[in-house]
């Protein structure tokens, strides 16, 4: 399992609802775009950027990167997994999306937690420990080391 961080510009309904369509059949795992957040560059409004996560296998991922191409869409993707296991990924967006959710919101986190649960592993834990002292880890980096 991968987690990508993809900035992407935000595209006419009428492409959205194309690449929706295309994503929708290959992708049965969590995809979060964050459409409250838009910033401008260039001379101009016409170019918003948005940002989009995803926890995809392998293959998965490498047909969405080919997906947002396709619709024109992709600005840059940045493999973001070691970050999240080890809790040092830093962006507002995903603090947003998965860290300051409201507990009666459709949780986000819960899918982060699911993937950490997952996919961290005793020596992850043990390294962040030592990176960054027990005070540190999560309740489920504690459940990992309790296992």
């Amino acid at each position: 399992m991968k987690v990508t961080h993809y900035k992407v510009f935000n595209p006419t309904n009428e492409v959205k609802e194309l690449f929706l369509e295309d994503v929708t059949k290959f992708v049965d795992t969590a995809v979060f775009e964050d459409e409250q957040y838009a910033e401008y560059f260039g001379d101009d409004d016409t170019d918003s950027i948005g940002n989009i996560f995803t926890f995809l296998p392998e293959g998965q991922t490498e047909k969405f990167i080919k997906t947002l191409q396709k619709h024109n869409m992709l600005i840059e993707s940045n493999d973001i997994t070691t970050g999240v296991l080890f809790g040092d990924f830093d962006n507002k967006i995903w603090k947003r999306l998965f860290v300051d959710v409201l507990p009666d919101a459709f949780s986000s986190k819960s899918v982060l937690d699911n993937f950490l649960t997952n996919n961290l592993t005793r020596d992850i834990v043990l390294d962040k420990m030592n990176e960054k002292g027990f005070d540190a880890l999560s309740e489920i980096d504690l459940q990992i080391l309790k296992a």
